[in-house]
């Protein structure tokens, strides 16, 4: 690979972390990256097709995981299940 076309991959991926950063589906960080992707193809020339569509959009902004051991809650490291359903009020117990 050339230096030129080096450069166009390093900027390319400059782009899609730095000015778009996490592009999670349905926000507009992805939808500036994809109008970017489609820019770049139109100005190459090559024909684009655009497809509207839906997508879920996962809305967990925080989460909580608690064990309660010998009467004791204490708080537990987790990653939250994206797409999940809510717990329900009251919580759940498991064994």
């Amino acid at each position: 690979m050339n230096m030129c076309m080096n450069a166009k991959a390093y900027e390319h991926t400059r782009y899609f972390t730095e000015e778009c950063g996490q592009r999670i589906a349905g926000t507009e960080a992805v939808l500036k990256a994809s109008d970017y992707i489609i820019n770049y193809f139109k100005g190459k020339g090559i024909p684009t097709e655009i497809h509207e569509f839906q997508v879920p959009v996962c809305e967990v902004e925080h989460s909580v995981l608690k064990a309660k051991t010998d009467g004791e809650w204490s708080e537990l490291e987790h990653t939250p299940a994206l797409f999940s359903k809510e717990t329900p009020v009251g919580g759940m117990t498991l064994p």
